[in-house]
């Protein structure tokens, strides 16, 4: 073998004995390339839909790509169980009455009618009453005497301004009386009068819910009982509230205490008067009275 193939020999074994222990050394320092099967860099270019030079960009994910498992598991469903729909129904409309005026206004006219009950003791009525009771009866219902007036009137007021008006009425005044003696016999009685009058009201009248009034009145009535026939002069003196409701406060009740005095002188007679002779049809009284009324 020649000199120079000898030297190049020596010389190649020298490096391959020498890069052995070089080749370990990087193997243990992990300096060795990439394992099989391992992820490769990062490529030098971003990959499609992500601008340069970020990456990734700072609004990941892009815009219509929502990321992997979203929404998470946790998250509530939309919308919750519990919720009552959605759209929710929409609330039925509610219609409110409307709120009452604090001042009502002034009507010029005014309707009332009413009934009424109250005492009254007609002194010549009841002495004749009781002389209709023979003296050996004994009553079985009720007693002789007339105690109970009771009463039903219309009226219609015109008031120029709020305080003050004039009241054209007509009231009717009836006692009825039925007695029952011993043996089962009965009687019945009706004492009656009917009075067309006028009154003057007073009212404090301010536009709230109650309406006080004073009405000083006069009366001429007619009266009739068991044949006789009374007539004259009556006066009155009524107060008490109406009461007025709804919208505007138009229309209510009406309240009203009535003193009342009225001794009628008889005029007419039964052609055959028993025992007792009567001088007057006495409707003097205490009423109550509740009615209706209504602004016009």
């Amino acid at each position: 073998m020649s000199t120079a193939r000898v030297g190049f020999v020596f010389v190649f074994g020298l490096g391959v004995v020498a890069g052995v222990p070089h080749a370990r050394a990087q193997e243990q320092a992990g300096g060795a390339g990439p394992a099989a099967g391992a992820p490769g860099a990062l490529p030098a270019a971003p990959p499609a839909g992500y601008a340069s030079p970020g990456y990734p960009q700072a609004g990941y994910p892009p815009g219509g790509a929502p990321p992997t498992a979203y929404p998470p598991g946790a998250y509530p469903a939309y919308p919750g169980p519990g919720y009552a729909g959605y759209p929710p129904a929409a609330a039925p409309e509610t219609v409110e009455e409307p709120d009452l005026p604090a001042i009502a206004p002034h009507r010029p006219f005014r309707f009332r009618a009413d009934f009424g009950m109250g005492y009254f003791n007609p002194s010549d009525v009841n002495a004749y009453l009781e002389d209709q009771v023979p003296s050996n009866a004994v009553m079985t219902q009720g007693f002789s005497e007339m105690i109970l007036l009771m009463s039903t009137g219309v009226s219609l007021a015109y008031y120029p301004i709020r305080s003050v008006g004039v009241r054209p009425n007509l009231v009717y005044l009836f006692a009825p009386k039925v007695m029952t003696v011993t043996g089962g016999s009965s009687e019945a009685f009706l004492l009656h009068s009917l009075a067309p009058g006028l009154s003057l009201d007073l009212a404090l009248d301010e536009g709230k819910l109650p309406r006080f009034f004073a009405s000083p009145g006069i009366a001429y009535h007619l009266g009739w009982f068991e044949g006789y026939g009374a007539s004259g002069l009556g006066f009155s003196l009524a107060v008490g509230a109406e009461l007025s409701f709804g919208q505007a406060r138009r229309q209510g009740v009406s309240l009203t205490l009535v003193a009342r005095r009225a001794k009628l002188g008889i005029g007419d007679r039964p052609s055959t008067p028993s025992g007792v002779v009567m001088d007057n049809l006495d409707f003097t009284s205490v009423l109550f009275c509740v009615g209706f009324q209504r602004g016009l």
